[in-house]
């Protein structure tokens, strides 16, 4: 049976957003696709890194996506996008 479909996807707006709230929240929806503690510690490194990365004061879009046994993780700004991927244990 092939795994389900699933899409989460978040607008972070403005200033100052939350990250502690944004990093309890995504790991919490990476947890529960399945994701191994060292698997979620990794995408998050990579996910602080880019949103560290992006112009102060501008909020950014993320889209996590399963597809099979493939996460895709999309941040986009203001016509600007990273992606990554990694794959989920059945």
């Amino acid at each position: 049976m092939p795994a389900p479909q699933f899409v989460f996807a978040i607008a972070v707006a403005g200033e100052a957003p939350d990250y502690q709230m944004l990093t309890e929240i995504l790991q919490s929806v990476l947890g529960h696709i399945g994701l191994t503690n060292g698997a979620i510690n990794g995408l998050m490194q990579e996910l602080r890194a880019q949103q560290w990365a992006l112009p102060p004061g501008a909020g950014c879009n993320l889209r996590l996506e399963r597809q099979g046994g493939a996460l895709e993780v999309v941040v986009s700004q203001q016509g600007r996008e990273w992606r990554t991927a990694c794959a989920i244990p059945d």
